[in-house]
């Protein structure tokens, strides 16, 4: 019985490879054939995705280490016919694989949190408190509902998959050298002007600058966590090149708030309980300073208009003071539900007309927390920031738990979610997968002592 089995499972291995082998040969030749130079970039996508396809298939985890790694390269990610992005088409493909390994493995129970409670709701109330604003898609041809389900299934798939130190690693590795690609491409874009008009801002593979600062940032933690925890000298020495380009990509955005968030996140690595992490932190300021001396005469010019515009609300921080007070006048006129989600932008022309010039009348409200107060009422905004602080308190217990490995996992993911949460005050990112990731990034490593497998 157990030879047919096994030449039955063996047989069903050479039906899909020999599959996969016959779709790949009659789509090489056609886009080569019929589509030249394109259709060879083309068909290296199609390859890459079929690749990535069947690794989510056998490891379901993947899934998700590939759409957290596709956030810093937005800009090369290709695009599929009858999908938002590529990245919902992994969405899919990572839920099936996981719901499939769910009955293989004969689980009994989903993992719940405080936090996904919380977001589950944020999701039923952007849908019912504006059906139409959520429902039907807005002028750039978005489904909001579809959106923030998705979201929260990623947060839901976090909670379920993501519950070992080793795939931990694996995500912040592979980000970190996503990371890494598109700091490279950064330094052939950006140059240090002598005011933030006069430089060449390098947004990198991120599809802009503050987008690229941010990630940037996030793969410095990343990497700090990396050097404080591996054991090769080969590999830390590479991992210190790597911090180094990081910080000067960071720097190469002219993204001032990417140069706070740097430094915040420098700082709180450096008060972090492990020896190891303050020494990376140390290494991480002298390296920064390095780059401030190198291009010291710009780069503090640059440095000394922020606390100058805060102050007086002058060049980008003062149109943004201007989106913030139209968020308000929003939410006095709908308090409760809000003008619904996606919104701002379209009614931004009744409500900032006055404070902005009318080029500027179809931007966000470049706050996260004025522009989810704005499009779902004082009720989103409650369950918006409940989810945010039992997310923050999720985390932050795992610091008490015995197993180093996951207290330096904890640190290192608190440090990345309030980056976030900081860089929020500069730009609506309450739809960021990687903050929605974090939503439920805690859980399973807190249930971790129920002997997860590794390879779910």
């Amino acid at each position: 019985m157990k030879k047919i089995q096994s030449f039955s499972s063996e047989r069903s291995r050479q039906i899909v490879w020999g599959s996969v082998a016959l779709i790949l040969s009659f789509s090489g030749g056609y886009f080569v054939a019929f589509a030249g130079v394109e259709g060879v970039v083309r068909l290296i996508q199609f390859i890459v995705l079929i690749g990535a396809t069947l690794l989510i298939l056998r490891r379901p985890y993947w899934g998700l280490v590939f759409i957290v790694a596709s956030l810093p390269l937005l800009d090369i990610l290709p695009s599929i016919p009858f999908a938002s992005s590529v990245v919902s088409l992994l969405g899919i493909v990572t839920l099936g694989a996981h719901l499939l390994s769910r009955t293989t493995h004969r689980e009994k129970s989903f993992h719940w949190s405080a936090s996904l409670v919380w977001g589950c709701l944020l999701v039923f109330w952007i849908i019912v408190s504006n059906p139409s604003a959520s429902l039907l898609p807005g002028t750039d041809d978005r489904n909001w509902a579809f959106t923030f389900i998705q979201l929260w299934l990623l947060a839901w798939l976090a909670a379920q998959m993501l519950d070992t130190p080793s795939k931990h690693r694996t995500l912040i590795w592979v980000f970190s050298i996503a990371v890494l690609l598109s700091a490279v491409y950064a330094l052939t874009q950006g140059n240090i002007g002598q005011s933030l008009k006069l430089s060449d801002r390098a947004e990198g593979l991120a599809g802009g600058a503050n987008s690229a600062a941010r990630y940037f940032v996030v793969g410095l933690v990343f990497i700090v966590y990396l050097r404080a925890t591996t054991k090769k000298s080969v590999v830390s020495f590479f991992l210190l090149l790597g911090l180094g380009l990081v910080i000067i990509a960071t720097f190469y955005t002219v993204s001032r708030t990417g140069l706070l968030l740097l430094f915040s996140a420098i700082g709180l690595s450096a008060i972090q309980r492990f020896a190891k992490y303050q020494i990376q932190a140390v290494i991480g300021f002298v390296m920064a300073f390095l780059i401030i001396w190198l291009f010291a005469d710009n780069i503090l010019t640059i440095i000394g208009t922020i606390s100058s515009s805060i102050r007086e609300g002058t060049d980008t921080v003062g149109l943004r003071y201007n989106l913030w007070r139209a968020g308000w006048r929003m939410w006095l006129d709908h308090p409760v539900h809000g003008v619904g989600i996606g919104q701002f932008v379209e009614r931004l022309a009744s409500y900032g007309s006055d404070l902005l010039e009318p080029r500027r009348l179809r931007l966000g409200a470049h706050n996260m927390y004025v522009q989810v107060l704005a499009e779902t009422g004082l009720v989103g905004f409650f369950l918006f920031l409940a989810m945010l602080i039992s997310t923050i308190r999720e985390i932050w217990t795992l610091r008490n738990l015995s197993d180093p490995s996951i207290i330096t996992l904890a640190q290192t993911w608190f440090i990345v979610f309030v980056i976030m949460l900081l860089g929020g005050l500069t730009k609506h990112d309450h739809y960021d997968k990687l903050i929605w990731i974090m939503v439920g990034i805690g859980i399973g490593l807190q249930d971790r002592k129920n002997g997860f497998d590794e390879n779910r």
